[in-house]
């Protein structure tokens, strides 16, 4: 799911515009429809906590472009999305 952080994040300066592929986040917000093509939904961010860094984003082993689930789990690489809303269908038509 994307997240959509704004600028008036506290950390949006000194952390969430140094954000990288593989960096673990803790977001919090509203899911809403997105006006983007492609995903039916998206998290409108009014916090996000960084939880991991990656030391060298040129050298991560997970390229920053769309992979599958069984692609992700053969390499343990898990996410989770907690959220109030309980969404009963897919975000991205799945």
């Amino acid at each position: 799911m994307q997240v959509v952080a704004p600028n008036t994040l506290p950390n949006y300066a000194d952390e969430v515009l140094k954000l990288t592929t593989g960096c673990a986040i803790e977001a919090m917000g509203m899911i809403v429809p997105s006006p983007a093509k492609g995903q039916l939904f998206e998290m409108q961010a009014s916090a996000i906590r960084v939880v991991g860094w990656v030391d060298d984003p040129d050298t991560y082993p997970i390229q920053p472009k769309p992979h599958s689930l069984e692609f992700l789990t053969s390499r343990a690489v898990y996410g989770r999305i907690e959220s109030d809303n309980l969404l009963s269908w897919p975000s991205h038509g799945v």
